[in-house]
């Protein structure tokens, strides 16, 4: 696939204005190319949130979890494991018991329960708490048999999810989800800890409506929301105007220092400065050590360290949940080396990549997916085997691809194929009989096909330009890191062309090199890649501060023009 550069445009008008507000010249620009109008765009009021009362079914939900908390009944929160369903179970069982409810929560064993709601973690949840109620939280919107065993057995349901529906709605007694048909809801793109979250505020007011809460006795859910920032960081949702208000209030909390003793402890054993948090350093360092008890052992730790009141019983959760993730990370990286080999049988006329392997552990074939087709530039699926024939797959697909409208021309096309399957546009997941993996294999690659026809053969980069070398700086690079950044409202790309000097292998991995341009040059740094371009064309990259011990500016190579 040839890789394009182009710059995004913007209105130079535009430009003028938000540097006459005060915005530096480049950082103008770059705002200006991803649709900021005005100073107010960019730093915008928690006031100016949307208001929850627009989201379908929300108002309904909250009237019964309100005569469930007056009724004393049992509530039990059931969560995915991942850091999205994390940090949205934390919240919800924090401002659910400030409320006064009665509530505990449930994580379903991966392996022998399936995802989300289903009759077996009902089963198992139903055992150890004997709930009344069930909210779920990031996941549900394609649990109808567990939900119809939910209520076979007198248990009230009310589903908080995100992701896309399937053709046919749980019969849930409330569906709170902004992607559900018929929600008004105009921001689509909350996470699931975002929908909860929403939720949690809906039910206040409720109480407050019936007067068993007063605008001065009611909690401070504000203190909620570096879960917020976490949560919908980690999901990679797009960051929108009413999720960047979510995350910059939340960010800000971690900054100054008023976040949960968790999320202080999970910047510690990451030994980061949790003043100087970024939102890469929730996706890189802060997120996967959360998902590492998810995917390796028991979320529970993770939620555990999340809601924790002492800062010594935080910390010891956290350095917990960092061995997870070291764990993990030697895990991956044999997987990874396996799954490459396995990469040499497979056709190279394929638009598709589906692999399979036994011993896989069924919590890291996510992250293989994600490898594979970034070293591919196909969509791909990763399979374990979870028990009695059953296969186990996660997908990750490039940007011409929506993988879950794939899966539904799968299921459309060869019914019965797909024992379950949900997701997004670029991630989703599915289970399978192992003795269709070879039918799924040829389905999945005509799907693919099918998708592709018209699609472009090309992988576009959009950047905002070059930069003066006397531009690259920290006054520059703290603006950067300062500011709010995610999926639909990304991080910088910058493009220049350097002469390359210096170059090192770190890790028998990654490369060091400096760039130099005129009489300037910049310690630089590019990720899993061990050689450089014989003759290099235009650098794209990012501005960090000091990496390795080095300080002042560093440049990251994503890819070079001719590659």
């Amino acid at each position: 696939m040839s890789l394009i550069i182009r710059e995004r445009p913007f209105d130079n008008d535009v430009v003028r204005n938000l540097v006459d507000s005060g915005i530096s010249p480049i950082l103008a620009r770059i705002f200006a190319a991803r649709g900021i109008e005005s100073n107010e765009d960019v730093y915008e009021s928690f006031s100016n949130l949307i208001p929850h009362f627009s989201m379908k079914n929300i108002s309904l939900a909250a009237e019964m979890v309100t005569g469930a908390i007056i009724r004393k009944e049992k509530i039990v929160i059931l969560s995915d494991y991942d850091c999205d369903g994390a940090t949205g179970c934390a919240l919800g069982h924090e401002a659910l018991s400030k409320l006064g409810a009665d509530v505990e929560y449930f994580i379903p064993d991966r392996t022998t329960m399936g995802y989300g709601l289903s009759p077996e973690s009902i089963g198992a949840l139903t055992k150890e708490y004997e709930p009344k109620w069930i909210i779920t939280v990031d996941n549900g919107i394609s649990s109808v048999d567990g939900v119809r065993y939910a209520k076979d057995l007198g248990i009230g349901v009310i589903i908080t999810d995100h992701h896309l529906a399937g053709a046919k709605l749980p019969e849930a007694d409330a569906i709170i989800n902004p992607n559900q048909p018929g929600c008004p809801f105009p921001s689509k793109y909350l996470s699931g800890v975002g929908v909860i979250f929403y939720f949690m505020l809906a039910i206040r007011q409720c109480m407050r409506d019936h007067n068993l809460l007063s605008v001065e006795s009611q909690p401070n859910f504000a203190n909620l929301l570096d879960l917020v920032a976490i949560g919908t960081i980690a999901d990679m949702v797009p960051l929108d105007r009413n999720n960047r208000i979510l995350v910059k209030e939340g960010m800000q909390r971690i900054r100054r220092g008023v976040a949960h003793p968790g999320v202080i402890a999970l910047f510690q054993v990451a030994r980061k400065d949790h003043r100087k948090a970024t939102t890469n350093d929730i996706s890189f360092l802060i997120a996967p050590r959360i998902n590492a008890a998810g995917r390796i052992s028991d979320m529970r730790v993770g939620i555990d360290c999340l809601i924790a009141t002492s800062s010594a019983s935080a910390y010891e959760l956290a350095k917990s949940l960092n061995s997870m993730n070291n764990k993990r990370k030697i895990i991956e990286a044999s997987m990874r080396d396996q799954a490459m080999s396995k990469l040499s049988e497979l056709s190279s006329e394929k638009s598709t990549v589906v692999l399979y392997d036994r011993e896989w552990h069924p919590g890291l074939v996510g992250l293989i997916a994600n490898r594979i087709k970034d070293a591919t530039q196909l969509p791909t699926i990763a399979f374990s085997n979870c028990g009695n024939s059953i296969l186990r797959g996660s997908g990750r697909s490039i940007s011409q691809i929506h993988i879950k409208s794939v899966f539904d021309i799968v299921d459309k096309e060869n019914p019965g194929m797909l024992l379950q399957y949900g997701g997004h546009a670029s991630a989703a997941g599915l289970t399978i009989n192992e003795l269709d993996l070879n039918n799924f294999t040829v389905a999945f690659e005509h799907a693919v096909n099918k998708e592709m026809e018209n699609k472009v053969s090309h992988e576009e980069v959009l950047t905002d330009g070059s930069l003066d070398p006397c531009d690259i700086n920290m006054k520059l690079i703290e603006d950067i890191e300062n500011t709010v950044w995610g999926k639909d409202f990304s991080e910088p790309l910058f493009c220049n062309k350097f002469e390359i000097q210096n170059i090192k292998v770190v890790q028998n991995k990654h490369l060091s090199f400096r760039l130099k341009h005129g009489s300037y040059s910049f310690p630089a740094f590019q990720w899993n890649r061990n050689n450089v371009p014989e003759v290099p064309g235009r650098a794209i990259y990012q501005l960090k501060s000091s990496r390795f011990g080095q300080i002042g500016p560093a440049l990251v190579i994503s890819a070079w023009e001719n590659d």
